[in-house]
């Protein structure tokens, strides 16, 4: 059984001292977009697995898009991933822990030029 937490648009998320924090993001040409996320672990769990779900469609990005592995452990981490400046991005940061728990942050939209 895999559990999952998904938090509020404008919110942080937080599942068993572990909170998952969708920051900003910084353009980097017409193309590409650098997503910044954070991971704070206050409980015993182990974070496996950090990154982005990101997504070109306008639904929740976890479900329809794409998936950039940033590390293993939990602090601040950033994706370099590309974007289309006519198409809007949806982005949110996760964690997984040893038992394949995810936990998501906050959906984040770029919207097109």
């Amino acid at each position: 059984m895999m559990v999952v937490a998904v938090c509020g648009l404008f919110s942080s998320c937080e599942e068993d001292g572990l909170k998952v924090t969708t920051y900003g993001y910084q353009l980097q040409g017409s193309y590409n977009v650098v997503l910044q996320g954070k991971v704070t672990n206050e409980g015993k769990k182990r974070v496996t697995e950090v990154g982005f779900y990101y997504s070109d469609v306008s639904s929740i990005p976890t479900s329809t898009g794409y998936k950039k592995v940033c590390g293993h452990s939990e602090g601040e981490f950033v994706a370099t991933v590309p974007r289309s400046p006519d198409r809007d991005l949806s982005f949110c940061a996760y964690a997984k822990v040893s038992s394949g728990a995810v936990t998501y942050g906050n959906i984040r939209t770029i919207y097109r030029d």
